[in-house]
């Protein structure tokens, strides 16, 4: 696997309250969630202690939830950041 296949952005400098891996633009694996807020197959929110973030995709599926993880698989297009 080389560094484009797999993307590790652990935000400290926005945030030391969650850390994301992106695996082939086709999983999302998130540490940190404290609530999912809504979801469907083109767009996924969720809270972490101090954000909300905001997956955009196709096909997204949250196939994990469990103790703060969330695995997240489809075609992601982007990542957002808003103030929680």
């Amino acid at each position: 696997m080389n560094v484009f296949e797999e993307i590790n952005c652990n935000l400290n400098n926005i945030s030391s309250s969650f850390r994301c891996t992106l695996i082939d633009g086709k999983s999302l694996y998130f540490e940190g969630v404290k609530k999912i807020i809504s979801f469907d197959v083109s767009q996924i929110e969720f809270l972490t202690k101090s954000v909300k973030l905001i997956v955009n995709g196709k096909g997204l599926k949250i196939k994990k939830y469990v103790g703060g993880d969330v695995l997240i698989v489809g075609e992601i297009f982007r990542v957002s950041i808003e103030n929680g």
